[in-house]
C-alpha cells in the first residue's frame, strides 16, 4: 500500500500536540481566530461564519498550509474542522475525507449546525463513520463506510486489574464483603447523563458493601456545560451520597482508572455515536452497563459481554446494577467475554482500513 505521511494541523497547542510530536508526527498549529473559538454546533454559528474577514483570512491560511505540504488529501475529525476543512480543501482543489465521530442530526447540534455538517459531508470525496448509527445521519455520497474507532493495543497486552477479592464470592481474603467501585466516564454534559448514574447509584447504595463508591471521571468541555457540572455536585448532596461519590475531573489515563472499577456505567440519554469509553473498559476487563441505543448497542451483546438497559430509564439502569453488583461470577464472565469483543477494535486492521480510504480518495495523481 502507498505510504501515508500525516501532517496534523491543530487549531491550538496543548497536550495533543505534545503527544503527537512524541509519536513522531509532524504537527503545525494553525490557530483558530478568537471570534470562532467559542462556536459549537449547538450554538448559533451563522454570525461567526459571516463575520467580516475572519473566516476568509482563516481559510486563506489553511490553504497556504495545504499547499506548502503538497497535501493529497484533507482529512478532518471534528465539527469545526469538517466545515473549515471542506471549504479549504475545495479552494485548494484537494480531495476532502470527512471522518464523522458525531451524529449529524440535531440535537446536540442545532438545526443550522446539522445543516452545515451535512453540506460538508455531501461535498466530501469520502466519508468515514464511526458506527452504523452515525452513518445513518450522513447524507448519501459517493463513498461512505463504517470504520469504528480503535483502542490502544497496550490495553490488550496488559494484565486486567485484580483486586484482593475472591472473584467467585466477592469477599475479601479476610472474609469481609468487598467494597465495590463503580465508575462513569465522559465529558460532563447533560446529554451524557451523569445525573442518571447518580440517581441509580443512590438507589442501590444502601445495599452495597461498606466503602463502595461511584467515581465520576470527566470535566465540562464547553462553558455552556459548566453549570451542569456544578449541578451534579449538588445532586450528589441532595441524594445523600456525596461521601460515596468521587468527582475525579479530567483524567489523563482513563483506562487505568477503569481497570480498577468493578463496573463501568454508560448513561447517555440520547444515542451515542460510538462509545470509546465502552470499548476501552471492555478491553481492560471491566464489564459495562450501557444504553440499548446507538453505538453501545452495536458493540455490546446484552447478557454476553455486558448489559444494556432502555436509554434514559433510571429503573432499567437500577435493575441492571442490582443484577451485577450482587453476582461476582456473572461480572467475571462478562469481563472475559468483553475482552474478546474489544479485540475487534485493535488498531492494526482499523488503521489499515482508514489508510485505504485516504489513498483511494487521493486518486492516482499525487501533488508534487
Amino acid at each position: 500500500m502507498t505510504a501515508v505521511r500525516p501532517v496534523v494541523l491543530l487549531g491550538e497547542g496543548g497536550p495533543l500536540r505534545t503527544e503527537l510530536e512524541r509519536a513522531g508526527v509532524e504537527v503545525e498549529v494553525c490557530r483558530v481566530p478568537d471570534g470562532l473559538r467559542g462556536c459549537t454546533m449547538s450554538s448559533p454559528v451563522a454570525q461567526a461564519l459571516g463575520s467580516a474577514g475572519t473566516v476568509p483570512r482563516y481559510l486563506r491560511e489553511l490553504c497556504r498550509r495545504i499547499d506548502a505540504h503538497h497535501a493529497d488529501v484533507v482529512y478532518t475529525h471534528s465539527a469545526k474542522a469538517h466545515l473549515y476543512g471542506a471549504l479549504a480543501a475545495r479552494l485548494a482543489r484537494v480531495p476532502h475525507v470527512l471522518h464523522a465521530h458525531d451524529l449529524m442530526s440535531a440535537p446536540p447540534a442545532s438545526r443550522f449546525g446539522s445543516l452545515l455538517l451535512r453540506s460538508a459531508a455531501r461535498s466530501a470525496r469520502a466519508v468515514i463513520a464511526n458506527s452504523g448509527t452515525t452513518l445513518a445521519t450522513v447524507p448519501n455520497g459517493r463513498r461512505r463506510t463504517v470504520i469504528p474507532c480503535p483502542v490502544s493495543d497496550e490495553l490488550f497486552t496488559a494484565t486486567p486489574f485484580t483486586a484482593c477479592t475472591d472473584s467467585s464470592s466477592g469477599t475479601t481474603r479476610a472474609g469481609r464483603q468487598a467494597p465495590l467501585s463503580l465508575g462513569v466516564a465522559g465529558r460532563l454534559a447533560p446529554w451524557k447523563g451523569q445525573h442518571l448514574a447518580l440517581a441509580a447509584f443512590a438507589r442501590i447504595a444502601p445495599d452495597l458493601p461498606p466503602g463502595s463508591r461511584l467515581q465520576v471521571a470527566g470535566a465540562a468541555l464547553f462553558d455552556t456545560d459548566r453549570p451542569y457540572a456544578t449541578e451534579l455536585t449538588a445532586l450528589a448532596r441532595e441524594l445523600g451520597v456525596a461521601d460515596q461519590v468521587v468527582f475525579l475531573g479530567h483524567v489523563r489515563n482513563l483506562p487505568r482508572h477503569m481497570a480498577s472499577w468493578d463496573l463501568t456505567l454508560h448513561t447517555s440519554i440520547s444515542p451515542e455515536p460510538f462509545g470509546q469509553v465502552i470499548v476501552e473498559s471492555m478491553a481492560v476487563g471491566t464489564p459495562v452497563i450501557a444504553p440499548a441505543a446507538g453505538g453501545p448497542a452495536e458493540i455490546i451483546t446484552s447478557g454476553t459481554d455486558g448489559l444494556l438497559y432502555p436509554t434514559g430509564d433510571v429503573e432499567g439502569l437500577v435493575g441492571a446494577l442490582q443484577q451485577l453488583v450482587h453476582d461476582a461470577p456473572l461480572r467475571q464472565m462478562l469481563a472475559h467475554a468483553a475482552r474478546r469483543t474489544a479485540s475487534r477494535y485493535a488498531s492494526g486492521p482499523i488503521v489499515a482500513g482508514i489508510e485505504n480510504v485516504l489513498v483511494r480518495a487521493a486518486g492516482p495523481v499525487r501533488r508534487t
